[in-house]
């Protein structure tokens, strides 16, 4: 049996790593596919049936073993919550910014956030409202 290095892999045509404005093409190697027996359905049920199926397919492959499942939801239902929404906010720094994004200081994410929060805090007066007027 051949011992397999790593520079046997640089040799080889099956990596690609295109510019980041080049990314967005459709790889060869993930074609618009769905299972035979699904694809009636998935084609009336979604609008995107190919990125729902290939989403289902990921979860499915990315799942995690039955013990890092337990300890995920540990982990979890040991954070303190208040009941409000938690709000995740993505911030990039790195790639983008060389080619494609301009800089955004912290706080122009912090004003997304303080209007999510002051739109659930109308929706939650709106519904007392009703709810006491009835």
């Amino acid at each position: 049996m051949d011992k397999i290095t790593f520079n046997r892999f640089l040799r080889l045509n099956n990596i690609e790593c295109p510019l980041v404005r080049k990314a967005f093409t459709d790889p060869k190697w993930l074609p618009h596919a769905l299972p035979i027996d699904m694809n009636e359905e998935l084609l009336r049920l979604h609008e995107a049936p190919f990125v729902w199926f290939a989403g289902q397919l990921a979860a499915y492959i990315l799942r995690p073993k039955s013990q890092l499942a337990q300890l995920i939801n540990v982990t979890l239902k040991s954070f303190k919550t208040s009941g409000d929404p938690v709000v995740g906010v993505h911030i990039r720094r790195t790639d983008k910014l060389i080619l494609e994004a301009q800089f955004h200081d912290l706080s122009e994410y912090m004003e997304h956030v303080d209007n999510f929060f002051d739109l659930q805090s109308v929706h939650l007066l709106t519904m007392s409202k009703r709810h006491v007027s009835q």
